[in-house]
């Protein structure tokens, strides 16, 4: 099952909105790393941050849907970034992404899966013009890894986001662990 659909939500300052993420961690299906991503917005004139929608990774290995409870990975002991094929995932910042359409569902974000290449066009007609607006320009803050992939970068530039910020508290927790496990 695909995350609810998030309000939008207004917070103080970037710590909340990190908490808020972080938050987000626990609804992630992946057995190797929680990763949880947030498009936020900071509206000036109320002197806030605006998290306009919140994902987590996903993943699907052969004989399950997106959201299934997981025992075993395939791609546990792989080093980062490799074998996506294996578990179809959908990574957080993708969700995070997908999250703001109201498209959202199984079928519809399964084209989304990190390991397909998506063109531009494909990407963009995901979402309504209001949407891509509200993309457009905002930030990505990333929670439960050390850098976005290459696929999510291109798919994160397409929608007009460039801004990414990654969480420390957690990035480094996962680098050190890829470091122990030598899957880094």
């Amino acid at each position: 099952m695909v995350e609810e659909k998030l309000e939008e939500l207004l917070l103080d300052g970037e710590e909340e909105v990190w908490k808020r993420i972080r938050q987000a961690l626990s609804n992630s299906n992946c057995l190797k790393t929680h990763t949880a991503a947030g498009v936020v917005r900071y509206d000036s004139t109320l002197n806030k941050y605006r998290i306009l929608s919140i994902g987590s990774n996903s993943c699907a290995p052969e004989g399950h849907e997106y959201g299934d409870k997981l025992s075993v990975c395939p791609r546990a002991n792989i080093t980062t970034g490799t074998h996506y094929e294996l578990c179809r995932p959908i990574h957080a910042e993708r969700m995070a992404c997908l999250n703001l359409s109201s498209k959202r569902d199984n079928k519809n974000i399964a084209k989304f899966a990190s390991h397909l290449d998506i063109s531009e066009n494909e990407i963009r007609s995901y979402f309504t013009a209001e949407e891509l607006q509200k993309l457009n320009g905002a930030s990505l803050y990333l929670v439960g890894h050390y850098w976005a992939c290459d696929s999510c970068l291109y798919f994160l530039k397409t929608v007009g986001i460039t801004d990414i910020k990654l969480d420390q508290l957690t990035a480094d927790k996962t680098k050190e662990n890829y470091l122990k496990l030598n899957i880094t």
